[in-house]
């Protein structure tokens, strides 16, 4: 078995630990039966304990994000979508069973001792502790672990290994998103900042604007920008900005700097709580990222996209031939 397998395997694993460690902590709305079925697949019943395993870690993370109805809403989406991957699961088991492959015991009592460390260094009885206070055995953990390493052996063999990514693929799509593919223009400035209210000149904005556009006309140097930073700017820093992406200004300084480089003074910039001029100490224009530094990644992204559309269409294929039943 390769690295990245073992690696995959393992997060898998931490999955299943994490949900079980979890799962008694979580409330069931309206004194809902957690045994209640929510589905059946051929027969087989899905219930809401089934569920709740796999989403209570995440319905934690919500319960610090929301409240209330939200709380409720966002729940519920988040419990269906991990019903409809317990069915697709459970589809896929059966598939196994018609043409079944060994799983060593031997490798799912390395993974979890090799998880029990990850966790601490618990000792197999620790871990077995842990497992009770869910209501939980290591037979139960055992099981869920050989049936997520089924799942993704299948998924592999029957999804993954059909996706092939050409370069002309790579090289398609990294034309069609050009932009996607561009360092941004960067600009690196200072400023004067006169606010319209209470301005530390004494004068209003619009006067003191007036003054300093007439400096500014008969010479721009930055020695010059500077002195007239320091005597009149209300903004902060002294009126120093780091280098900054064009894209990620306000839309007025966007438009005052199209088309303009370095070392010259824009303004007066009209805003509703100051007027700005900017002096541009650096410009450098958005540059493509090459494709030989890009298709590395690009590659990497179309081949997830397909394999997600082939696992959608292959548990699609299965949901198909089989009696799915919802009761909610």
């Amino acid at each position: 078995m390769t690295a990245k397998k073992s690696l995959l395997i393992l997060l898998l694993l931490s999955g299943c630990l994490m949900m079980l460690s979890a799962a008694d902590t979580v409330s069931i709305p309206g004194g809902t039966s957690i045994n209640s079925v929510l589905a059946s697949i051929n027969g087989q019943p899905v219930t809401l304990l089934d569920v709740v395993q796999e989403t209570a870690p995440l319905e934690q993370e919500l319960a610090v994000m929301y409240t209330g109805e939200r709380l409720n809403r966002e729940i519920e989406k988040l419990r269906r979508s991990a019903l409809e991957d317990i069915i697709t699961r459970r589809l896929i088991c059966k598939e196994y069973e018609a043409e079944p492959f060994q799983v060593p015991d031997q490798m799912i009592e390395n993974m979890i001792d090799e998880h029990a460390k990850m966790l601490g260094g618990l000792t197999r009885k620790e871990l077995e502790l842990q497992l009770k206070q869910s209501r939980m055995t290591l037979a139960d953990l055992k099981k869920k672990i050989r049936e997520r390493i089924i799942v993704n052996v299948i998924l592999i063999r029957n999804c993954d290994k059909q996706v092939v990514v050409t370069p002309k693929d790579v090289y398609e799509e990294y034309q069609k998103n050009i932009d996607r593919w561009t360092h941004p223009a960067q600009v690196e400035f200072q400023m004067i900042q006169l606010n319209r209210e209470n301005p530390r000149s004494g004068t209003t904005a619009p006067e003191t604007a007036e003054k300093l556009s007439s400096v500014l006309s008969a010479g721009s140097g930055e020695e010059l920008f500077i002195n007239l930073m320091e005597e009149y700017s209300d903004g902060p820093r002294n009126g120093f900005t780091n280098s900054v992406e064009l894209p990620k200004l306000r839309p007025e300084f966007q438009n005052a700097l199209k088309n303009k480089k370095s070392g010259d003074v824009v303004g007066p910039i009209e805003t509703v709580e100051a007027i700005f001029f900017i002096r541009i100490k650096s410009l450098q224009l958005a540059t493509p990222i090459p494709f030989e530094k890009a298709a590395p990644e690009l590659e990497e992204q179309l081949r997830r996209e397909a394999i997600r559309k082939k696992r959608t269409e292959y548990g699609n294929s299965l949901r198909a031939k089989a009696l799915i039943r919802y009761y909610i």
